[in-house]
């Protein structure tokens, strides 16, 4: 009886048409994730956790400035531009995506600008440290390369070029190995940033390429129309995804720009080690809600609620077993991969990975919950989440990390993502009908087959 239970739940997620859309995402993130481990790899060691930890936190700095003012248009895009072409309406589609370029391009302007006056505010925050300040400043120079070239790629996910996709991050990590350790060969930690912005200017300039030409191939027009009218549709809906980018920027940075402040910057470089291995567990996991988020959208368009909780299901499904697995051996392995890769100046790493690990796991699982909410056409609850969870973990990072360090930021991601995901199962998924606790009907329902 358990076998052939056991049977039908490998069957029901290897058919699943989403897994087999994402997988070449995973290979694309595999792959990429494998390639920049090298490069971090490469930089610690060449570095040392001082110098490395000043560069992460420059990098974050910047990105902090970045996420709060991005329009974070590529969402808005997936949804205004994938349904005008489901409708077959080619000038709407191709006006949206100019919409959306303009947008960008306004904002990557009051970025940099702001960036740049809030440069005697940053040198008191963080001492008046003359290298963390000369690193932000070359940093800066690489936002309006990377605030713009999201866009073009984010039209692969509008047409469904998956397989494209996946080899062009591919490119893009190994343009950024190259760049990075090619330049930083020829000097220290400045000459390692000069390399990030090298690599910003050459993505940006193949993915305009591959964008202009996958519009030409899959929209056939670029004539647009109605201008205004679709401008008046497509700001509310950015709007939140905005208010949502920012408030996911400050849950993701809040921890490390506070860390920095208040500990030594060899602590930032521990906590970002961690993160970024526990990031690993989202490799199998991150395709999978991107590719389900159009898919979403398409089942409701159709009013085909089964089907959308069937989606819904596998997805969980999926993203549990694979999250446990991940935990149990980064639990196991922590300790002799830290020694083993990093040396033993990096040891404390090994607890702050295991703390990171458990909350990833219920993190991995709430990814449904933005696409789910976006599909439904409802941006604010994302938004209220968001919001939340952000509060949340600033007033966790505040207490603990003064007193814990790095081992305090770990608490507080990980107690935030167990209460967050707890708000979506509870509350917001019965507030949007996909399901209802105790209400049988709503999760058992036969699922329908994809077309």
């Amino acid at each position: 009886m358990l076998r052939s239970r056991l049977d039908a739940v490998i069957k029901r997620i290897t058919q699943s048409r989403i897994l087999r859309s994402s997988s070449a995402l995973m290979v694309g993130n595999f792959a990429t994730q494998g390639i920049l481990f090298l490069l971090s790899l490469f930089l610690a060691k060449k570095l040392g956790a001082n110098d490395y930890g000043l560069m992460l936190l420059s990098m974050t700095i910047v990105k902090g400035v970045m996420n709060f003012l991005d329009l974070k248009s590529d969402d808005a895009i997936v949804r205004f531009m994938g349904e005008a072409l489901a409708k077959e309406q080619r000038q709407e589609a191709i006006t949206f995506f100019y919409v959306g370029l303009i947008a960008d391009a306004t904002i990557m302007v009051a970025t940099v600008v702001i960036l740049f006056a809030a440069m005697p505010l940053i040198s008191g925050i963080y001492g008046s440290d003359e290298l963390l300040m000369n690193l932000v400043r070359i940093y800066i120079l690489s936002l309006p390369f990377s605030l713009l070239d999201n866009l073009f790629s984010t039209v692969l996910v509008v047409v469904k070029r998956y397989y494209l996709l996946a080899w062009l991050v591919i490119l893009n990590s190994l343009v950024t190995v190259a760049c990075v350790v090619g330049l930083s060969s020829l000097g220290d930690v400045v000459m390692t940033m000069w390399g990030y912005v090298l690599a910003a200017v050459v993505v940006f300039v193949e993915q305009v390429a591959l964008g202009i030409y996958v519009l030409y191939r899959e929209v056939g027009t670029f004539r647009g129309k109605d201008f205004t009218a679709l401008w008046r549709r497509f700001l509310p809906f950015a709007f939140h995804t905005n208010l949502t980018g920012y408030l996911k920027a400050v849950g993701s940075n809040v921890d490390i720009l506070i860390l920095g402040a208040v500990r030594p910057a060899a602590e930032v470089s521990f906590y970002k080690i961690a993160r970024s291995a526990t990031q690993l567990m989202a490799i199998p996991i991150g395709p999978v809600s991107t590719v389900i988020y159009p898919s979403l959208n398409e089942a409701w368009a159709q009013q085909n609620e089964l089907r959308a909780r069937d989606l819904i299901g596998r997805f969980l499904l999926f993203t549990g077993t694979i999250s446990v697995v991940a935990l149990l051996g980064l639990l196991i392995l922590a300790d002799p991969a830290v020694l083993l890769i990093y040396g033993s100046e990096f040891a404390p790493t090994a607890n702050l990975i295991r703390i990171l690990a458990i909350g990833s796991v219920f993190a991995q699982l709430n990814a449904i919950a933005q696409p789910v909410m976006f599909a439904k056409g409802r941006p604010d609850l994302n938004t209220y989440q968001k919001l939340g969870s952000s509060i949340l973990k600033l007033v966790l990072s505040i207490l603990l990390i003064p007193l814990l360090g790095a081992i305090g930021a770990g608490v507080g991601f990980t107690t935030t993502a167990i209460i967050i995901f707890m708000t979506t199962v509870l509350l917001i998924f019965p507030a949007l009908s996909i399901w209802r606790p105790g209400n049988k009907q709503a999760t058992d329902a036969t699922p329908t087959p994809p077309k």
